[in-house]
């Protein structure tokens, strides 16, 4: 009965009680510091990402196509060269425009020119050919005997023949001649293309100087004229001839819009929500940020608990001494009366074994199973108290 009694003390003494926590307080600002979540502290995570605004760069004029972006609202027109007399047709993305202008005859586009020698022998020390201010491309075909060229005798020729048809208009050629034979020079000089001679010029001269050709000087008849029509008014010579003015010309004006692109251009830091002037959000570009808030274990209950604890461990504690001296007490009250009593005589060397009855006191008849329940019992309530020990040890620490 006694130890009954003691289990159920020891029910009783165990008194579990609730924790009690402060109210949270308000949450922190945001950090890029990374927080974990545990029982005194509360998290909240908040992703946030890169908004930019697409700003237009611009680029070149150019036809309307598929390939680039174009700005309807910039556009220049450009005309096209190509002048006609009579009206052209519609084009997609181009306009005709109407003009007043002058219409032309020229020499048409030589491919070779020749210099012959009629008179006596001369010499020169080189020629220079000049088209627009450069040098034109062509090869030398020639008869005479010096191919140097510095020596050509009677009958003799020299011809350039051009890589593509040349304006004679803006031809000049020019013979260093430093010495002839005979009283005169007798040079002819022949234009043509392919097809035709285009004109024949002849110099004569008593004077020793450089022999300088140009086609606005030609000074023999013309074989063959082309028509070209311009918006300006040229000057005219004996490669160029106005035909009539006044003329009405019509030309393509191409429609040439402004290229432009659009690149991204980021705002400087990470973003919960877009800004105006930044409304679009990049997906891959993100960040987490983290707040929080806290709450504190009451002192005053822990304390309490802490101290009952203590209370309860150390009177547990007290109470199976005294169970245990209490055990040993009875049972060596019951060890002469439940034995065989023997006696030894040293001096007789006599064993007188005395045999006595069991004698069993009703306050101790306890079956062998009830003191083994008890012993599980007190065990598992020494469990229990020492991980609830443990669970505070780690509350203290979380603080």
């Amino acid at each position: 009965m006694k130890k009954l009694l003691l289990v159920c003390f020891l029910f009783y003494s165990f008194n579990v009680q609730a924790l009690e926590y402060t109210d949270y307080s308000s949450f922190s600002d945001f950090s890029e510091e990374k927080i974990i979540e545990d029982e005194l502290t509360d998290v909240i995570v908040e992703r946030r990402y890169k908004y930019y605004k697409l700003v237009k760069k611009l680029g070149d004029y150019a036809l309307e196509t598929s390939d680039v972006l174009f700005d309807k609202d910039d556009y220049i027109y450009v005309p096209d060269n190509q002048l006609f007399v009579e009206r052209p047709a519609e084009k997609a993305d181009k306009i005709i425009l109407e003009h007043k202008g002058y219409q032309y005859q020229k020499v048409k586009g030589i491919t070779y020119l020749e210099v012959k020698n009629y008179g006596e022998t001369f010499y020169q020390d080189g020629f220079e050919v000049i088209y627009q201010d450069q040098t034109p491309n062509y090869e030398v075909v020639t008869n005479a005997k010096d191919t140097q060229l510095n020596i050509v005798n009677q009958n003799e020729y020299i011809r350039l023949i051009f890589e593509k048809p040349l304006d004679v208009s803006k031809l000049k050629l020019v013979l260093n001649i430093t010495k002839f034979d005979g009283e005169k020079l007798y040079v002819n000089i022949r234009l043509g293309n392919d097809q035709e001679k285009l004109s024949n010029n002849s110099y004569l001269s008593s004077v020793l100087e450089p022999l300088t050709f140009t086609g606005t000087n030609l000074n023999t008849y013309v074989h063959s004229f082309e028509t070209f029509y311009s918006l300006e008014k040229l000057p005219v010579n004996k490669a160029v001839r106005l035909v009539e003015e006044d003329v009405t010309l019509y030309n393509y004006n191409d429609i040439l819009y402004r290229t432009y692109t659009l690149e991204r251009e980021y705002y400087s830091e990470y973003l919960k929500d877009p800004l105006n002037d930044y409304p679009y959000k990049d997906e891959s570009m993100f960040k987490d940020y983290y707040a929080k808030r806290t709450r504190q274990l009451l002192n005053s209950k822990a304390e309490d608990i802490n101290n009952n604890v203590t209370e309860n461990n150390n009177a547990t504690e007290k109470i199976v001494e005294t169970a245990i001296r209490n055990s040993e007490n009875k049972q060596a009250e019951l060890s002469p009366e439940t034995n065989n009593q023997v006696s030894y005589d040293m001096n007789e060397q006599k064993i007188n074994p005395t045999k006595t009855e069991n004698i069993k006191s009703e306050e101790t008849y306890i079956p062998d199973l009830v003191y083994g329940l008890v012993g599980i019992i007190l065990l598992a309530i020494l469990i229990i108290i020492i991980i609830y020990k443990w669970v505070l040890k780690q509350i203290k620490r979380a603080k």
